[in-house]
């Protein structure tokens, strides 16, 4: 084998080598253009989450905050239930129905008696206190029953108004609920693609990394098996000029001398 074929052998080995780490570096290539892909694409997936968990938030602050300010409302005391009822004698003469009628009456006696020239007398006295006497006896059940009817009525506003305030304040509640569960879902959805995400970069950096290892790998046995075919032909024709050389130091064949004889 002479020194061109040899050379035509490293030559095409180097070529064959070339070929394999320019296509291991397209694969590298494409790998890499894959990954910046998906980082795009996950990045894209979590700002469109955060988004719409933003705006549901934002959708969701008005009875938040009506719920909130509810709340604070009812701790504050506001509608609280009136105390337990109770009535005794002074909010009976305190009673405005009873102190009219008392006021009317006595006036009634005291002008009967002026009439009769007895004003102020022992007997006008008697008289308003029987008077007084009587419409106690008769109106205590009636001022009780209007005491009891107010409380009562006080009792069902502030039942009214603190029923409206829970109302709102559970509205609130059922709000905060809802944005916690938003919140968890965004989290879970945003975790899930930083997952995907992380292995698809890493399948990605496998890839390159592979594919640059086959392509070096490629090369050095390229390369090896040109020198290896190029040092097998060198010693081949080594060989076969070892043979040629021989045969020509022996002189002609016995046969080719006799037909000269």
């Amino acid at each position: 084998m002479t020194f061109w074929v040899a050379g035509a052998i490293i030559v095409g080995g180097g070529i064959s080598a070339y070929g394999a780490n320019k296509a291991a570096e397209t694969q590298a290539g494409a790998a890499r253009e894959a990954g910046a892909v998906q980082s795009d694409v996950a990045d894209r997936q979590l700002a469109l989450q955060k988004r719409q968990y933003e705006e549901g938030v934002q959708r969701q602050q008005p009875w938040l905050t009506a719920g909130t300010n509810a709340l604070a409302r009812m701790q504050a005391g506001e509608f609280a239930q009136p105390g337990a009822f109770s009535f005794g004698a002074n909010d009976f003469q305190a009673d405005p129905g009873y102190a009219f009628r008392l006021s009317e009456g006595t006036k009634a006696l005291e002008r009967s008696a002026a009439a009769r020239g007895g004003l102020i007398s022992g007997g006008t006295l008697k008289a308003a206190s029987r008077y007084s006497g009587d419409l106690a006896s008769q109106e205590y059940q009636n001022a009780y029953q209007r005491a009891l009817t107010g409380y009562n009525a006080n009792v069902a506003r502030s039942d009214t108004g603190y029923n409206r305030l829970a109302g709102m304040a559970g509205i609130g509640q059922t709000t905060g609920q809802q944005l916690n569960a938003g919140g968890a879902n965004y989290a879970n959805t945003a975790s899930n693609t930083l997952g995907n995400y992380g292995t698809a970069m890493g399948n990605s950096i496998m890839g390159a990394g592979n594919a640059q290892a086959a392509g070096q790998m490629g090369i050095a046995n390229t390369l090896a098996s040109g020198l290896t075919t190029a040092a097998s032909g060198y010693q081949n024709q080594q060989n076969f000029n070892n043979y040629i050389n021989s045969r020509n130091q022996m002189g002609p064949p016995i046969s080719a001398m006799n037909a000269y004889a």
